[in-house]
């Protein structure tokens, strides 16, 4: 099995293998994952922040400790999700489809979260 470099004239191709995937040479996906991993910590972060269980009541019990070290692992994430996000847009065009699409996703993840908090934790939502 081959893979393309960036400055073959193939590129996009297929492996020589017969793998149906393209990829893109440009592409770095180690940035891809680390921008999901940073996503899903800054959506703990907000999770945290509206569940009730870093209280002061609640000192003491493992849910306290276990909601530090997660919100502390969160403000981690979305320090990596800023630095990704200006290293990646850096070289980008602006375009209105991309913020009316930013703006859909937002939406979306913001009640299907809000929705799945509710179903895990009922009465600790306010």
């Amino acid at each position: 099995m081959s893979l393309p470099l960036a400055d073959d004239e193939e590129k996009g191709k297929r492996f020589s293998c017969g793998c149906p995937e393209y990829i893109s040479p440009s592409r770095n996906y180690g940035i891809d994952a680390l921008r999901i991993v940073a996503m899903v910590m800054v959506l703990i972060l907000h999770l945290l922040a509206s569940i009730d269980v870093l209280s002061v009541e609640n000192h003491g019990i493992s849910s306290y400790n276990v909601g530090w070290l997660l919100e502390t692992a969160a403000y981690c994430g979305v320090n990596c999700y800023a630095l990704i996000t200006g290293y990646v847009c850096c070289d980008g065009t602006f375009r209105y489809e991309r913020v009316v699409s930013l703006w859909f996703q937002v939406v979306f993840y913001t009640w299907g979260s809000l929705l799945l908090a509710l179903l895990l934790f009922p009465t600790r939502l306010n």
